[in-house]
């Protein structure tokens, strides 16, 4: 017996002007989910701007998420991620892989997955991840001294096809941790909410 693979995809054309806007959104999606039961479902975030509050983060999560998760219908990898993948775009999967932000204890009762590129997400859906194991190289970065200038030489050994995001996501990170360190007094003087 084959097992039928549906799957739906998820875009958004304009975003939701409100958070009420957004609920209706997103109880409409959870009648098309009851009604076509997906196994996979593939989110394509990179034109999303709109930022959910934390009630609405606790609203999604009880009254979307969950009932989803009791109905039992999204499949899981070897690995024990759903398949529900999250297309973010290059520069953010990045950022948010060097700040660590995914490894943290994910509170939702689902596992998902993100990615750089709808293809990458679509493979890994389709089990073609699991079936070719492909053997990454690791980056490289050595330290070279200092230069005639007094500034810092390294050298960053990295395939070449993959260099442009490398260097962008360490710029990113530098960027980062720059604002982390000018604005720590601000930082620090917020609440955990």
């Amino acid at each position: 017996m084959i097992k039928k693979t549906i799957g739906i995809i998820n875009t958004w054309i304009l975003n939701p002007k409100s958070t009420e806007a957004f609920k209706s959104e997103m109880l409409a999606y959870l009648t098309l989910q009851e009604k076509n039961k997906p196994s996979q479902v593939l989110w394509l975030q990179k034109k999303i701007t709109f930022k959910m509050d934390y009630e609405c983060k606790l609203w999604f999560e009880k009254t979307i998420i969950k009932p989803r998760f009791k109905a039992g219908f999204i499949s899981k990898d070897t690995k024990g991620f759903h398949h529900i993948a999250f297309v973010l775009g290059k520069d953010v999967l990045a950022n948010i892989e060097i700040t660590g932000i995914f490894k943290q204890t994910q509170q939702s009762v689902f596992k998902p997955k993100y990615f750089a590129t709808e293809k990458t997400a679509k493979k890994w859906l389709d089990g073609e991840d699991e079936k070719k194991p492909k053997k990454q190289k690791q980056i490289e970065i050595n330290y070279k001294g200092v230069n005639r200038q007094g500034k810092s030489v390294i050298e960053i050994k990295e395939d070449p096809s993959n260099i442009n995001s490398s260097i962008q996501s360490l710029k990113s990170f530098l960027e980062d941790r720059d604002f982390i360190r000018i604005n720590m007094t601000q930082f620090s003087s917020l609440s955990p909410k």
